[in-house]
């Protein structure tokens, strides 16, 4: 996928909850403008709901379980505390 897209999928999928487009912009390093354009795209594909009225999205359950499986562990658990018994 070009640059910015597996960024946007991997932004909605680490938790699978509602985030605005600034969290997106952020994530990704896209402009709004761009970001809105790629929610518009995902969304009219029922990949993501997207809320254009509150400016946020959400990614759809079935592919958030394919973009998670894709990511690096590093990705999945950025943080992974070992106890030593």
């Amino acid at each position: 996928m070009p640059l910015g897209l597996d960024e946007f999928l991997e932004c909605l999928a680490i938790d699978g909850k509602w985030h605005t487009l600034s969290e997106l912009v952020a994530f990704t390093r896209l402009t709004e403008e761009k970001v809105e354009k790629i929610a518009q795209f995902f969304a009219r594909y029922g990949f993501i709901q997207f809320d254009e009225t509150e400016g946020k999205a959400k990614i759809d359950p079935s592919l958030r379980k394919v973009v998670l499986s894709t990511l690096d562990l590093e990705k999945k658990a950025p943080l992974i505390v070992l106890k030593r018994t």
